[in-house]
């Protein structure tokens, strides 16, 4: 592609149209509505997750989404950023230079720098980024498990003794993953 995929920055972006609701028998007995539990605050330092967001991908320089490539470092962390609430953004700014292979002109600046000011992500060492790494299931969960409080449960089927086994077994104990046996910390997670 002659232009690398620029994450959108969604803001004020929300297109989750719901379904009517249309019973598929006769009447049923009156509901009764209870006040849903609220949100777990999802929180790391000071950047917040505005939970009322949706992910997006913008497309390459052809237009297409290319949803079978791999997700690289720098389109995780535009996502991310554009999932954050917009005052948190206001305090963690842009103003980190930390990365060596992070430019200020690069499309995804403000969204690392901002990420990294707030602890969110973390560079590979000597200064680095690796902007265009891909990324892995490991890593995309240690990322996430960041913004919640650390759970704990014992893996029965997911066999992982690497440096994010406490980031998954939280993702398996917040049922955001399943503990199955199939799951692959190592494998390197696609656009789509």
């Amino acid at each position: 592609p002659s232009q690398p995929p620029q994450e959108s920055d969604n803001r004020n972006d929300h297109d989750n149209p719901s379904k009517p609701y249309k019973p598929s028998h006769g009447a049923s007995a009156p509901s009764t509505s209870t006040n849903p539990a609220p949100a777990q605050k999802l929180q790391c330092g000071e950047a917040v997750i505005d939970s009322t967001r949706s992910a997006k991908l913008s497309g390459y320089g052809d237009g297409q989404l290319h949803l079978e490539d791999s997700l690289t470092r720098a389109q995780m962390s535009k996502i991310i950023y554009g999932l954050l609430d917009e005052n948190c953004v206001e305090k963690i700014g842009k103003s980190d230079d930390g990365f060596n292979d992070v430019p200020t002109e690069a499309w995804f600046y403000a969204a690392v720098s901002a990420l990294h000011n707030a602890g969110v992500v973390n560079g590979v060492g000597g200064g680095n980024y690796n902007p265009n790494d891909t990324v892995t299931w490991a890593q995309i969960i240690a990322v996430l498990s960041r913004f919640v409080d650390e759970e704990d449960c014992t893996l029965q089927n997911i066999s992982y003794n690497g440096w994010a086994e406490s980031a998954i077994k939280t993702a398996v104990a917040l049922q955001w993953i399943e503990d199955q046996s199939s799951f692959d910390a190592n494998a390197v997670i696609s656009r789509g």
